[in-house]
Formats: structure tokens, C-alpha cells, sequence
């Protein structure tokens, strides 16, 4: 018996999961082959009831030397639902056969700075052209943006729609690109889908690509009156629930890898950063040190500190110091708009620039360098509202997404 093969295999919930599976084991040189068994069924007593589910088997060929690797591998791609796995050693096969095992489960050389993505289980999206589902003429978007209709949040339990920005030269190279996740999709790209006015993410991009500064960026619409329950992470007297952990899971474990998956992406943390402004810009900065080996940038614009009883500064103060850019800013006039009376304004931007500058100078203590890891910006008279956002963002983009292109 020749114990240097094994045919494994393997259980998994339904043939789709087994063929997204599978394609990835073999793109990733730990199995020659793997064929699909869909249709079956499991039958089992559990808890003194029987049980039956739909199930699908893989039938898996590899060295045993990969078996170790492989077996890791599958269970990490299965994280919910680890899978029943056997191993069988091979017998009586054809010395070409073998040998074909041999050249196919060698291991490729790995892409510069490209880290293994982890599998979705979906087939590849539907992405659809932004002018297919939002006509030209009264919307204001520029350059090519892509969208991906009715995602589900497994973390959330609820969906929304993806949008993504292409750079000009994405269609004309085979380039891979760093990528910005930002909150409030809505707001970013069109006038006409917001709710409170333009960021313009679109034109700044385009016009930043002339300079040489190109990057994939990544829409998040938040989801009307669940924005706040998502975008505060520690708990708050003001809500009865927060879900700030839960939404920083779904952009770090559902949405980044389809989009490693489907674009031209730099996955790697050093040219993945997540931004928004308010709530955004609190979450933002929570993401970075609550993932830092996802998120390596961060655009903190006009953040919300106060909300979640200001948990934001023993956390960060707490959190390991991690290597990467922040970007934070505040204007001085926050209150204008958002309180009826001027003295109730001045209060209001009193207090909120008190806060920014707290977190400010607590980065800088924790070791963020100014103008090399850490870039604060101090706006005069600039208000709490998208077109002063809109205003700062370029500045903000050269500097987390400088020397990336």
C-alpha cells in the first residue's frame, strides 16, 4: 500500500460551499483534485430526535505530506461548521497519476505582500454597474463605480447594498490596488441617494489619480435608524442595544473578503483602511485597534467621541499600539446646525473640540508620530455636515494612501 497519497474526504453543508471549497484547495496547491458529491442527505439522532439535513461530500487527492496543512486549511475555511474529515491512503495507482499528484500539490511561490483570503462559500457577486441600477442624469457619480445589490450581514442579521469606486486605470492594468472602507455609502458618491449631502469620493479620487494617487473604494450605506446601534461600540444609555463589535465584524469577515475575492485588492493590513466622519469616525478608530490585523488606516473625521460614555479613551489608551496611519479632524464651529441657539452652538463645539483634542494628544502619548503616523487637522469654522468632509478629504487621501500607489 502506498502511503505517500490519501483520497479525504469531507462533509459540508451543500454543494455550493463544497465547490467554493474545493476551488480554493486546488488554486492553493493543497489538493490535485477534489470532485463535488451533491445531493445527499445526513441522517442523525441528536438529542434523542432524528435528524435529517442536506449535505454534500468532496473527495479530495493530495500527498500526505500537504495532509497537515490541508486539514488546517479546511477547518479554517469552515469556521461555523467544522467539517467531518477522513483520510484514506491510496492504493494500486498508476505511477503517472502519482506523479501528476506530485506537480499539482507542489507549493507555488505566493504573491509579494498577498496573504491567503478566507472563503465566503458564495459564488462570485453580482456586481452591477452603478449606471444599471441608478440611471444617468439627475445622479452625480464620476469614474466607475460597481454595485453589489442586497448583501446579507450574517453578524447583523440584516442587508444593504455594497458600492464600490474603480480607479481609471483598473480596466487598462493588471495592478492591485490598497482600499478604503467607508460608512455611510449613501453619501459618498451621489447627491441624488443621500440624505444629508455629498462627500464627492468620486471626483476627489478621479482628479487624486492625475497626482499618481489610485485606490479601490469600498461604500458601506448605513442602515437608517439602525446607524447608530451600529456605528457606537460600547454600550450607551441612550440605546438599549449596541452593535459596533457586530459591524466591525461584518466589513473585516463578510464584506473585505468578497472584495479581495473579486477585485485587483492589496489585502494585506498596511493598504487596508476604514474612514467615516461622526459616528463613522468613532467607529472608525475603534475598528483600527479593535482589528489591527485588518485595518492599517484610518480616516477619523469630526469623530463623535462622547457617545458610549467616552469609553472610546480608556479603550484606545488600553489598546496595543499598532503600527499605521491615522488620520483625525475636527472644525471648530461642530455645533453650527445641530443646536438651535448660538450660545447652545458654542457649547456644543466647545465641547466637542475639547474631545478631539483629548484623543489627539492621547495618540501622541501612545507613540503616533505627527506627520508621519498621525496627521490632526484643525479646521476653522468648519462645521459638522458633509461639505466640510468633502472639503478636508484630499488632504486626508494623500496622506493615508500616499506611498501605497
Amino acid at each position: 500500500m502506498d502511503t505517500d497519497y490519501l483520497v479525504i474526504l469531507v462533509t459540508v453543508a451543500d454543494a455550493k460551499a463544497g465547490a467554493a471549497l474545493g476551488r480554493r484547495l486546488v488554486e492553493e496547491r493543497l489538493a490535485a483534485c477534489v470532485q463535488v458529491l451533491p445531493g445527499g442527505t445526513a441522517i442523525y439522532q441528536w438529542q434523542e430526535q432524528i435528524h435529517s439535513d442536506p449535505m454534500a461530500q468532496l473527495i479530495i487527492k493530495t500527498r500526505t505530506t500537504v495532509w497537515p496543512a490541508l486539514r488546517s486549511r479546511i477547518v479554517e475555511l469552515h469556521k461555523d461548521a467544522v467539517p467531518e474529515i477522513l483520510a484514506l491512503p491510496v492504493s494500486d495507482a498508476l505511477p503517472a497519476y502519482l506523479r501528476w499528484m506530485d506537480e499539482m500539490t507542489t507549493e507555488a511561490e505566493p504573491e509579494v505582500g498577498r496573504e491567503r483570503a478566507p472563503l465566503t462559500g458564495l459564488p462570485a457577486a453580482a456586481w452591477l454597474d452603478y449606471g444599471d441600477v441608478y440611471p444617468r442624469g439627475q445622479h452625480t457619480v464620476s469614474g466607475a463605480i460597481r454595485i453589489l445589490r442586497s448583501l446579507a450581514s450574517p453578524q447583523l442579521g440584516n442587508r444593504r447594498d455594497l458600492l464600490v469606486y474603480l480607479p481609471p486605470s483598473y480596466a487598462e492594468s493588471d495592478r492591485r490596488y490598497p482600499v478604503l472602507y467607508m460608512h455611510d455609502g449613501q453619501n459618498l458618491f451621489d447627491a441624488a441617494t443621500s440624505y444629508a449631502g455629498e462627500w464627492h469620493v468620486d471626483e476627489t479620487m478621479e482628479a487624486l489619480a492625475r497626482q499618481g494617487l489610485e485606490a479601490i473604494i469600498v461604500g458601506i450605506p448605513n442602515i437608517g435608524e439602525r446607524r447608530f446601534h451600529e456605528y457606537i461600540p460600547f454600550p450607551s444609555p441612550e440605546l438599549a442595544e449596541v452593535q459596533g463589535d457586530e459591524y466591525v465584524s461584518f466589513i473585516a469577515d463578510t464584506v473585505k473578503p468578497i472584495i479581495d475575492r473579486d477585485f485587483r485588492t492589496r489585502p494585506e493590513r498596511e493598504a487596508t483602511g476604514i474612514a467615516g466622519s461622526s459616528l463613522g469616525g468613532l467607529i472608525s478608530l475603534y475598528a483600527y485597534f479593535r482589528r489591527p490585523e485588518v485595518f492599517g488606516l484610518a480616516g477619523v473625521f469630526s469623530p463623535a467621541l462622547r457617545w458610549g460614555k467616552r469609553d472610546i479613551f480608556p479603550f484606545v489608551k488600553q489598546a496595543e499600539f499598532s503600527s499605521g496611519k491615522i488620520y483625525m479632524d475636527v472644525g471648530t464651529a461642530e455645533g453650527v446646525g445641530l443646536t438651535e441657539t448660538r450660545r447652545g452652538q458654542r457649547s456644543f463645539a466647545f465641547q466637542y473640540l475639547r474631545h478631539v483634542r483629548r484623543m489627539d494628544e492621547l495618540l501622541r502619548r501612545k507613540g503616533y508620530r505627527p506627520g508621519e503616523s498621525l496627521r490632526y487637522i484643525e479646521e476653522e469654522d468648519g462645521v459638522h455636515h458633509e461639505s466640510a468632509w468633502a472639503r478636508r478629504l484630499p488632504d486626508a487621501l494623500r496622506f493615508l494612501l500616499g506611498g501605497l500607489s
